[in-house]
């Protein structure tokens, strides 16, 4: 008989540990989806401004038609408002943005160009309820063209108030979260990270 009990106690023993190892498996897998799935979102959301946070800001003077730069300098325009910025709610979902754009150009302290906004994509609000105003500071980020004679301008695809006016600053951190989560998944999946080999 005690070495029934023995068994019986052994066994519950067992039980209670391979269900505990499976309630931590499911619990690490359901924290390893949610990160991945919330770090492949975020990292999908801010992919289309990469190319503005990783492009470090550059001088005028070394702009060549052709290049893809991005500027940081005072917006120039003989007007009140050079980008007038408005939010319009669609349905119940996220806000969308439109502007109006007056003729601009951007200087630094080493020369001026002209922005051309017919290609402008992403568009940051203003420090002036979302407009910009003639000697506030931008950035702006495209590709350089010869207008002609030598005159350059950048035709604009994105537009912030600082070099770094963008969530894709934080692009590697989302992609970061997204492999740790698949990581967890993939562990608690394989049952080979913490739980160890499963049992007979």
């Amino acid at each position: 008989m005690p070495a029934v009990q023995a068994r019986a106690i052994l066994k519950r023993i067992v039980r209670l540990y391979t269900d505990s190892r499976r309630r931590n498996q499911l619990a690490v897998g359901a924290i390893g989806a949610f990160l991945a799935a919330a770090g492949m979102l975020a990292w999908v959301l801010v992919s289309p401004e990469i190319p503005f946070a990783s492009a470090p800001a550059e001088l005028i003077r070394e702009a060549q038609p052709g290049d893809f730069i991005k500027i940081y300098g005072r917006i120039e325009c003989n007007c009140v408002v050079a980008v007038n910025y408005t939010e319009e709610r669609v349905g119940t979902g996220p806000s969308a943005w439109n502007a109006t754009y007056e003729v601009f150009r951007i200087r630094d302290p080493t020369g001026l160009i002209q922005i051309d906004t017919d290609s402008m994509a992403y568009l940051k609000p203003g420090p002036h309820s979302g407009d910009y105003w003639p000697d506030d500071m931008a950035a702006i980020s495209g590709f350089v063209y010869d207008q002609g004679g030598g005159a350059l301008a950048l035709r604009a695809q994105q537009m912030g108030k600082h070099v770094d006016d963008t969530p894709a600053k934080d692009a590697a951190f989302f992609a970061f979260v997204a492999t740790i989560g698949g990581l967890l998944v993939l562990f608690a999946a394989g049952d080979r990270f913490y739980f160890g080999s499963p049992r007979a």
